[in-house]
């Protein structure tokens, strides 16, 4: 069985290679805080956890330039590589206490180096074989089994870190290691043999539209990033939501994100990615905003997940319009992560914003930093 032959079998395909990065999303975003906060750690240092361990994500292109420079291996050579890294630093996680706080992060900072690496992989090998015309469905499904792995992960591990954070660690370490398997099933073309060069890279990024559409996935990313660091810690420390029901929480909004991925998506191949990337910005900032005014915080952060899966759906449907496909997974990464800096911004600065002001100012902030990537994403429109 070919999984990569058919436009189903693609969306079979790189869904499920995404979960394992919805999984470990979930892990980070959900119960790394969890688990910190009931170890007596401050806002500050779980926003400095999360944002740390996003650099990996932030440094995608490193890992691009690895697996296309070593492209005669193939894309699905890193592809179990970058899983198999992932799954056994998450495991080794079961038997490190959070006390060592320093040597917790490093291992989990390997351990999305590694989710980075399947990412970047899976990303080159989608480029190579996804046409034009299907990017937007596929591109939807990716999110769409990302999302749904942090849905899964949102509602299952918290329900297991009541029992134990350490069993936590290692089942996500396993769940990784199995789904991975998937590329298996998928043929790959003959080795090729050149090597990437400056010149390579310099050539793929000479579209007109190219800093523009940078800038605009550097600003998008960071207000999505200051309420996704603080989201769990808000409800746990300052709403008193318990554990399980923040898991049932994500698990709505991971669901939301899922189906908004998919939505978008599939309307960006019909409607064009900017007028898509409009129809997504304008709601989330409204949501945004709402998160200051009204009180039913649980609501809102499930319907603000749709509009997040959409933007990110379609701007990487974008990102893979432009992508050469000599240095798909070096350009490709590049561009992600700009996208991921944006979030890095917002999550590590999260914590110390929200510590030091109120919930109020906190979400108004948020909502006004969409402002410029409107702004930037009309100038895109201009240039494409």
């Amino acid at each position: 069985m070919d999984l990569a032959k058919s436009t189903l079998g693609k969306c079979i395909l790189f869904g499920t290679l995404y979960f394992p990065e919805g999984l470990m999303g979930a892990l980070v975003s959900v119960i790394i805080p969890l688990y910190l906060a009931s170890n007596g750690f401050s806002a500050s240092i779980v926003g400095l956890v999360m944002g740390l361990t996003t650099i990996p994500w932030v440094t995608k292109f490193l890992w691009g330039f690895v697996v296309d420079y070593n492209i005669s291996k193939g894309r699905r050579y890193f592809i179990l590589i970058g899983g198999i890294l992932g799954a056994s630093m998450n495991a080794l996680l079961f038997f490190i206490s959070p006390s060592w706080i320093f040597v917790f992060t490093a291992i989990l900072f390997v351990g999305r180096i590694g989710i980075a690496t399947l990412d970047v992989s899976t990303d080159a090998f989608s480029i190579e074989t996804t046409k034009f015309h299907e990017r937007g469905k596929v591109n939807g499904s990716m999110f769409f089994g990302q999302l749904s792995g942090f849905a899964f992960g949102a509602l299952v591990l918290t329900k297991i870190s009541t029992v134990s954070f350490p069993v936590v660690f290692l089942s996500v370490g396993i769940l990784i290691m199995l789904l991975v398997g998937v590329v298996l099933l998928a043929k790959e073309k003959t080795p090729r043999k050149h090597h990437i060069s400056y010149k390579d890279l310099v050539h793929a990024f000479k579209h007109k539209a190219i800093f523009l559409i940078i800038l605009f996935a550097v600003f998008v990313g960071i207000p999505s990033g200051f309420i996704l660091g603080m989201s769990t810690y808000y409800m746990k420390v300052y709403l008193a939501i318990s554990a399980t029901t923040i898991g049932v929480i994500s698990l709505f909004n991971g669901v939301s994100n899922a189906v908004g991925a998919y939505v978008f998506g599939a309307l960006s191949d019909k409607l064009g990615r900017v007028k898509t990337l409009v129809l997504a910005i304008f709601p989330a900032l409204l949501f945004a905003l709402l998160f200051g005014i009204l009180s039913a915080f649980s609501l809102i952060y499930v319907v603000y997940g749709i509009f997040v899966g959409g933007i990110t759906a379609v701007m990487c449907a974008l990102f893979m319009d432009i992508t050469s496909k000599k240095v798909a997974a070096t350009e490709y990464a590049i561009l992600t992560s700009l996208a991921n800096f944006g979030i890095f911004i917002g999550t590590t600065s999260s914590g110390f914003l929200l510590q030091s002001t109120s919930p109020k100012i906190f979400f108004l902030f948020a909502a006004l930093l969409y402002i410029p990537s409107i702004i930037l994403i009309y100038l895109v429109s201009r240039k494409l």
